[in-house]
């Protein structure tokens, strides 16, 4: 995620993802093991509710290649709609308009009068308790949860709880502190690490009686504002199964194993000089929703090599053919090639995991 614009226009996305983690404290705040029907139940409620009525406070965004602290001001209707305004910096006038029960955002650009529509994933407002319940007991598995006592963030008394994966890069971040109001169960802080990522959030100003008009959460933009596609997807559009089939000249290669949750999102296909189609599966799991992508790109002539520059590569196979998995950070990548198709698997999967999609594959 290193385009400047993709890092912050999904920063909400990520802090929206993040914060249920918090909820566990209902049933830590004594130290002890959590009810995992307890925290269900509460982490269910809280989809509706993330943040404060009103908030303002600063946000930090630190990549390799960027660093931005900015002033921000939010506003939420305690149904998973929210409104983030930036106030300061070269994003001074943009806004960020989230609608959790829709899965899709809109973002706002004041400098050029331009905004761009997106897809934020499976809507958390659809999932009923038996599956959070599900989706509970395998954190409890697979993290280690950390109470730690109370703070004040903003005037108001809030839980402080901290986020250890056992695998650090089962979630993509090493740690995540945040903190959570006593009274109301939202956000009011949260700091995400990553060996090269780290992401912060604080209020300064929280109001809990505020009542936003409801135009603050409209998805529609401002009067002569201009709809552009995202830098990250200029170039493609989205397609079905007849149209992925003609551009790459033949069927193309679809998993017949999955892990449990995926479920095919969309198909979008490339333009250029070799047009490709791309697979975005995604699935709903308590750090919000986890996304694996499958490129195929038709391959004419001699073949190119395989792995990524600057990453841990290593060779593998795929139906006995060669293949490099590749570590790169916190992504994850398998490439090989099935006859005249060459196949790029990406996402957060370990090894295993892709390997085990990659060989189903057909």
């Amino acid at each position: 995620m290193k385009d400047r614009e993709k890092s912050v226009t999904h920063l909400l996305s990520v802090i929206l993802s993040l914060l249920v983690i918090g909820v566990v404290l209902s049933g830590c705040n004594s130290g002890g093991s959590a009810h995992v029907q307890t925290v269900a139940t509460h982490l269910s409620e809280l989809q509706k509710h993330p943040f404060p009525p009103h908030s303002v406070g600063k946000i930090s965004i630190d990549f390799p290649s960027v660093y931005q602290k900015l002033e921000v001001e939010i506003w939420s209707d305690w149904h998973g709609r929210t409104r983030m305004e930036f106030k300061s910096g070269k994003r001074k006038g943009d806004y960020i308009v989230a609608d959790a029960s829709a899965g899709k955002s809109l973002s706002y650009h004041h400098a050029d009068n331009t905004y761009t529509i997106l897809s934020i994933g499976l809507s958390s407002k659809t999932q009923p308790l038996s599956e959070m319940v599900a989706l509970v007991n395998k954190a409890m598995e697979s993290h280690e949860f950390k109470y730690k006592g109370t703070t004040k963030v903003a005037g108001e008394e809030a839980y402080k709880i901290e986020i250890v994966p056992k695998d650090p890069y089962l979630i993509g971040f090493n740690k995540i502190t945040c903190s959570v109001d006593v009274r109301h169960w939202v956000l009011l802080s949260l700091d995400a690490k990553a060996p090269e990522v780290r992401m912060a959030w604080r209020a300064e100003i929280v109001d809990f009686d505020f009542h936003p008009d409801e135009s603050l959460f409209a998805l529609t933009p401002p009067s002569g504002a201009r709809e552009v596609q995202p830098a990250w997807q200029k170039g493609t559009r989205v397609v079905d199964l007849q149209t992925a089939k003609k551009i790459l000249g033949r069927k193309p290669l679809v998993p017949g194993w999955l892990p449990d949750g995926y479920v095919l999102s969309e198909m979008r296909a490339g333009s250029g000089d070799v047009p490709s189609i791309g697979f975005l599966y995604s699935k709903m799991y308590l750090m919000g929703v986890r996304e694996l992508t499958i490129t195929e790109t038709p391959v004419h002539g001699n073949k190119g090599p395989l792995g990524i520059d600057n990453c841990k590569n290593e060779t593998v196979q795929v139906h006995g053919t060669r293949a490099v998995y590749s570590r790169c950070g916190l992504n994850k990548t398998l490439m090989w090639y099935d006859g005249d198709l060459q196949i790029i698997m990406s996402g957060f999967e370990d090894k295993v995991i892709l390997l085990k999609i990659a060989e189903s594959m057909k």
